[in-house]
C-alpha cells in the first residue's frame, strides 16, 4: 500500500463545499499528457481525486504537481508492477482508514466520508470483472447505512437509463448497488439526456461508463455534478473527467431507521 500524508504542515481547514473529480488517465498518461493532466485537474480547484489506470512512473510526476498545489495526501492500491494500472485517491485533507485488496479497488476516509475507488475490468476478462463487482458491493454494503462515496469506471452502463451497450455483462450488480442504496449523482440530479456519456471508444462509441454513487445519508448534499468531454477533444484521456460539490458534514443526514427508498435497480 503507498500511502503519503506529509506531517510537516498542519492539515488544512476543510472548506464548507468540497469538490470531487473522478478522471481515468489512460493508460497512465504519457510523458506529454502527464502534466497536461496535472494542469487540467487543477483548473477545477479540487479537494478530491479519484484516479483510474494511474501507473507508478508517470502517476509519481503527476502527484507531485498536485502536491504542490495543496493535493498532499493519496493513497494509491498495490500491484506487483510499476505496469499496472492502479486506483488512488487523492486530497487535500490526510487520509484515514486505506485499504485495498486489489489494484483496481481501493477505500479511504477523508475527514468524516469514507471514500471507495474501483475500476471495474472490462468483458474481456469476465473473472475478473464479477470478483471485482463482488468485492465492490461487498465494500457497499459495509457502508451503507453511513455517507458513502463511491467513485469509479464501472465499465458498465445503465440499462434503460443509458444507450445500450453491446455485450454488456454485470448489469444485475450495478443493479445490485443502486438496491442498497446508493444513488447515481448524475441521475439524482435530473440529469437523463440520452447522449451523456464518460468514454469515447476508438470505433466511435460513446458510453456513460464513469460515475459517482452516494449513500442515501449523503445523496442530498451532492450538487453541481458535470461530465467534462473536452479532456477528450483536447486528447488528455479517452474518459471525461467528472465532477461533484459535496455540502460539509453537518448537512450529512444521519442515520435513520427508515432510510429513503433508493432508485430503481436498473
Amino acid at each position: 500500500m503507498h500511502l503519503f500524508s506529509p506531517s510537516a504542515k498542519p492539515p488544512p481547514v476543510a472548506p464548507a463545499t468540497q469538490t470531487v473529480l473522478l478522471w481515468n488517465l489512460r493508460h497512465g498518461g504519457s510523458n506529454t499528457r502527464t502534466p497536461e493532466q496535472a494542469l487540467h485537474l487543477l483548473e477545477y480547484q479540487p479537494d478530491i481525486i479519484i484516479l483510474a489506470e494511474l501507473r507508478a512512473s508517470r502517476g509519481s510526476q503527476l502527484l507531485t504537481m498536485l502536491a504542490e498545489q495543496g493535493l498532499m495526501h493519496h493513497a494509491i492500491a498495490p500491484a506487483s508492477s510499476d505496469r499496472i494500472n492502479r486506483v488512488a485517491i487523492v486530497s487535500r485533507e490526510p487520509l484515514h482508514s486505506v485499504a485495498s485488496t486489489s489494484p483496481r479497488l481501493l477505500t479511504a476516509r477523508v475527514g468524516e466520508l469514507p471514500i471507495i475507488a474501483a475500476h471495474i475490468p472490462d468483458e474481456s476478462n469476465p473473472r475478473a470483472r464479477a470478483d471485482l463487482w463482488h468485492g465492490l458491493l461487498a465494500l457497499a454494503r459495509e457502508h451503507r447505512d453511513r455517507p458513502a462515496l463511491i467513485a469509479g469506471d464501472f465499465n458498465t452502463s445503465r440499462r434503460g437509463i443509458d444507450p445500450a451497450r453491446q455485450g454488456q455483462t454485470c448489469e444485475r450488480h450495478m443493479g445490485t448497488l443502486c438496491s442498497l442504496g446508493y444513488r447515481d449523482v448524475w441521475i439524482s440530479a435530473e440529469n437523463s439526456s440520452p447522449g451523456t456519456w464518460s468514454w469515447a471508444g476508438p470505433m466511435g462509441e460513446r458510453h456513460r461508463l464513469d460515475g459517482i454513487f452516494v449513500s442515501d445519508q449523503l445523496h442530498k448534499c451532492a450538487e453541481n455534478p458535470v461530465y467534462d468531454t473536452t479532456c477528450v477533444t483536447q486528447g488528455l484521456s479517452d474518459h471525461a473527467v467528472f465532477s461533484v460539490k459535496i455540502a460539509p458534514p453537518r448537512m450529512w443526514i444521519s442515520h435513520q431507521n427508515s432510510p429513503l427508498p433508493p432508485e430503481s435497480s436498473l
